[in-house]
């Protein structure tokens, strides 16, 4: 096939700044982006099983917890936790606090003892020389030990420097609570033909050590010109693979240097979603296609191989290069679906299954279910109408 590149940028969806921020007041609006991004990626876990390991004391380890209820109100509360510790001194372990109020409450561990400290701010009578009320009678006379040089912003951040570094922070913690989509009932509309329409696909093993897969999707397409559905690509290799639909056949490329597998006779109808599912093993070097539960003849690809490092994965179009190189005739046009990648083959029958939608287990690199993506260009990610039979 030949590959053509163009010279041009694809447009992302989202606005960026073209340089690193010059001054306060540019870097402020990002942070401001960046503290909105971070909220709206956190979502919740399921921790049963897990721990929280503090493994040293500082004042820049702390874990924050994201209440369901946001609106206060409370007039009530229980408060349960684990916590296990060889340490010696005493110890946080629960703190709330509002704009009102510093401890609503703060449960502490005191040093050497069995005693939980309980502190609620309270609002004491006028005369009173104390806003505190501890509903604990048995507390050392000493009282809590104080804390000397505690290290954190103590107002916004007044340079240009300290801002970097916050945005730095920021950054990172938004990447570590990025969580994948459940884009059940949902696809992918790419509504025409452009070189800057596609999907980047974030799989779930970043590194990968690749010696076989199952890719399968779901499409529809509205004529038979060239198509890329999906697109792998590595810094050593463009098509790792590349799979393609020409006219009435499928083709499936595996090296930038090899010539196309094509496979002809399998289901191709306009207008119509169909079940896709590519199969490889670099022991054998086989590789299968389905459509529609229809297996094709197994043809030899490479074997003794495997796809190594980072890959990059893209709907809709071929990559050239790693994450471009992308040509406009040979671009998607289409709906696709029910994306699922696999790091080994999986059984005819459960082909079978994903075809039919009936309990097939979703993919261990790629996973629709819980899909981490970025959309260019004019894809649009649209709900399936309710007539529609839910299979993904």
């Amino acid at each position: 096939m030949p590959l053509v590149t163009k010279n041009q940028e694809p447009q992302q969806t989202s606005y960026s700044f073209k340089t690193v921020p010059q001054t306060l007041e540019e870097m402020e609006k990002l942070l401001v982006l960046l503290v909105l991004i971070a909220g709206c990626n956190l979502q919740a876990q399921e921790l049963s099983g897990k721990v929280v390991v503090f493994p040293k004391r500082s004042y820049t380890d702390y874990v924050t917890l994201k209440p369901e209820k946001t609106d206060g109100g409370l007039k009530a509360m229980t408060v349960c936790l684990r916590y296990i510790s060889d340490d010696k001194y005493g110890q946080t372990l629960f703190s709330m606090a509002t704009s009102g109020h510093h401890n609503t409450p703060l449960l502490y561990k005191y040093a050497d003892s069995l005693t939980v400290i309980i502190i609620i701010k309270a609002d004491a009578p006028k005369n009173h020389s104390s806003s505190f009320r501890v509903a604990e009678q048995n507390l050392p006379k000493h009282g809590l030990e104080k804390r000397q040089n505690p290290h954190f912003f103590k107002t916004v951040p007044q340079t240009l420097g300290e801002m970097e570094k916050l945005l730095v922070l920021l950054v990172l913690i938004a990447g570590c609570y990025s969580q994948g989509q459940d884009l059940h009932f949902k696809m992918f509309t790419f509504p025409k033909k452009s070189a800057s329409d596609y999907v980047i696909l974030k799989p779930t093993n970043a590194e990968g050590h690749l010696k076989a897969m199952t890719i399968c999707l779901r499409f529809g397409i509205g004529d038979h010109s060239e198509q890329a559905l999906f697109s792998m690509a590595t810094s050593a290799h463009h098509n790792t693979p590349l799979l393609f639909k020409r006219g009435n056949r499928y083709e499936v490329y595996m090296r930038v240097t090899e010539n196309p597998l094509l496979f002809y006779g399998l289901p191709n109808e306009l207008n119509k979603w169909h079940s896709y599912c590519f199969t490889w093993d670099s022991v054998t070097g086989l590789v299968q296609l389905w459509v529609d539960g229809v297996g094709s003849t197994k043809q030899m690809a490479h074997k003794s191989g495997s796809v190594e490092g980072s890959p990059s994965i893209i709907l809709g179009q071929d990559q050239d290069k790693v994450g471009g190189g992308f040509d406009e005739s040979e671009s998607f046009a289409g709906h696709i679906r029910g994306v699922h990648v696999w790091d080994y083959v999986i059984s005819d029958c459960e082909i079978q299954h994903y075809t039919s939608g009936s309990g097939f287990k979703h993919g261990n690199v790629i996973n629709w279910k819980n899909l981490n993506y970025e959309s260019y260009g004019d894809v649009v990610i649209e709900k399936m109408s309710g007539c529609h039979p839910s299979l993904d």
